[in-house]
């Protein structure tokens, strides 16, 4: 797929990576519409990427439900009368609880629906929107964690991402629609001042590997490890 003809979606856009996402795709052409539910931190990714003002468009998103992420796709069709081709669905994630930790049964459904809510929504109504457009899109699925401890409950959680990833390309294939997902290959926090190094060479890896995934035909039902 040609990036700088292109219209990306790029959800989380608020965030480090998202914002660097949606400047980087906006510097080579593509039309990138950017949400998040924290309108300020979008609007300092609209600044961020002010060299490329005609190819970034805003919409906030209330919140991570059905009914938000249909509305946000209801409103790009109507307002802007386009198709969207990709779709970055990256959402911040908390580990899974360790096995051994002391998690009651509220924690637990609170974290997995936190998880998978955002990354289920988004799929949906991005397959759906692509469908109805017989767009030959692409969905990836990207995930990142807020810190570098219990291993286990992230093997889990990405472990959750692979399985959507590959499941998803399985369904949506017939409709010439790709699903590729991004996961670290370890965490590192981008809060800590002695892992900034750290973070910023995992977040060029994590870029790079969502460009190869959106400009690769071949590139489905795969996860890469960056």
């Amino acid at each position: 797929m040609d990036i700088g003809t292109s219209v990306i979606l790029i959800t989380s856009a608020g965030t480090v990576l998202g914002s660097t996402l949606a400047h980087h795709f906006s510097a080579q052409g593509a039309t990138v519409i950017v949400t998040d539910s924290d309108k300020f931190a979008l609007e300092q990714t609209i600044n961020r990427c002010k060299d490329n003002p005609d190819n970034l468009i805003l919409y906030p998103l209330a919140d991570s439900s059905f009914e938000s992420v249909n509305s946000l796709f209801r409103k790009v069709e109507s307002d802007l009368g386009i198709s969207i081709d990709v779709i970055v669905n990256y959402w911040p994630s908390q580990p899974f609880p360790s096995l051994i930790s002391h998690t009651n049964q509220q924690e637990l459904s609170n974290t997995i629906s936190t998880l998978a809510t955002p990354f289920f929504s988004i799929g949906q109504a991005g397959a759906e929107h692509m469908r109805s457009k017989q767009t030959n899109g692409v969905i990836i699925n990207v995930v990142t964690y807020d810190h570098d401890q219990n291993k286990a409950g992230i093997e889990n959680t990405s472990s959750m991402i692979s399985g959507f990833t590959k499941s998803w390309a399985k369904e949506l294939d017939p409709f010439n629609i790709r699903v590729g997902g991004v996961i670290p290959s370890i965490s590192i926090s981008s809060k800590e001042e002695a892992n900034i190094e750290h973070w910023a060479q995992l977040q060029d890896e994590l870029i790079r590997s969502t460009e190869y995934i959106v400009s690769n035909e071949y590139f489905n039902g795969r996860v890469m490890a960056a």
